[in-house]
């Protein structure tokens, strides 16, 4: 076997090896597409500071009746 055929042997080998694994073009078509690209964020609406609440007051406690003496 000459350097030429042992060359073009060598190559067919890798060729085919590469195909095997999907490392040729078969894998980019089989690949599944990229997701569509995000949408773009809502657009900032600037508000008016709200005026500081008081907070709730707590309603009175029931009076509880005297625990019993023992």
């Amino acid at each position: 076997m000459t350097k030429v055929h042992k060359l073009i042997a060598g190559s067919l080998l890798v060729g085919s090896l590469a195909g095997g694994l999907g490392l040729g073009a078969g894998r980019a078509a089989a690949d599944p597409p990229p997701p569509p690209p995000m949408p773009p964020p809502p657009p900032l609406v600037w508000a008016p500071p709200t005026p500081e609440s008081e907070p709730p007051e707590a309603p009175p406690a029931a009076e509880l009746p005297p625990p019993p003496s023992g």
